[in-house]
């Protein structure tokens, strides 16, 4: 009862000062990016370098959290950052935050294909600030709230909450993964994120429970969402 109380509270709160005009919506110019994945340096068109993905550009931004939280670096954690956050797009708004992506089975969670065989996270130091512009601001909130629920797990921590029972990887996991390396149907990942118990469990209980921080357009649409599935179960 007071855990329901304290929900309708934060979505009474977050209504007040959501601001979630269209332009936080607005699709990224990915196209504009590039960046040298020998250097690290972030250029333009104009420049020498592989274009980005999109899913290179939050798992930069994932890296730029980490680093300047003085996490340690390891990849299996940005993979999980971007599963966790492609996750919480779903719980926020029933749509993926990586557009028509799929997720790999892989024997250690959840990993995105790109950035296993192409992203080198010993890149010299760098803010990576530009790439910052290049995501639209509820999804790079998405990304922040996500970093701040789960920057204080380890890589195997984060693994093992991806391998649990009734987890999209563990229904993968019947199949032979191992040698397939099969991907994730996003039918999957999106019933598991809107199931309201994984929703709450990942995503409101760090609210109510160990006073974590979301910004408001990360709240409202959170919250809103969670009360809309949770009052059609009932």
């Amino acid at each position: 009862m007071k855990k329901s109380i304290k929900i309708v509270m934060l979505l009474l709160v977050s209504k007040i000062v959501a601001s979630t005009d269209a332009n936080n919506f607005a699709q990224p110019l990915y196209s504009d990016i590039h960046i040298s994945r020998v250097t690290g340096q972030v250029g333009y068109k104009r420049d020498r370098g592989d274009q980005l993905s999109k899913e290179e550009v939050i798992a930069f931004y994932f890296l730029n959290l980490m680093r300047k939280s003085d996490s340690p670096l390891y990849k299996t954690s940005v993979h999980k950052f971007m599963y966790f956050a492609n996750g919480l797009s779903y719980a926020m708004r029933d749509t993926s935050l990586l557009d028509n992506f799929q997720f790999k089975a892989h024997k250690y969670g959840p990993i995105c294909e790109t950035i296993q065989y192409n992203f080198n996270i010993e890149l010299p130091d760098s803010d990576y600030t530009d790439i910052v512009d290049y995501l639209p601001e509820v999804e790079r909130k998405i990304c922040e709230y996500t970093f701040t629920i789960f920057k204080d797990y380890s890589a195997s921590h984060l693994s093992n909450f991806t391998h649990e029972p009734g987890t999209p990887w563990s229904k993968m996991s019947e199949n032979d993964f191992r040698t397939h390396n099969m991907k994730i149907p996003q039918e999957f990942d999106q019933k598991y994120f809107t199931n309201i118990v994984v929703m709450q469990r990942f995503f409101i209980d760090p609210l109510l429970l160990r006073l974590k921080k979301a910004d408001p357009i990360v709240l409202q649409p959170l919250l809103s969402n969670y009360v809309t599935k949770k009052n059609k179960r009932i």
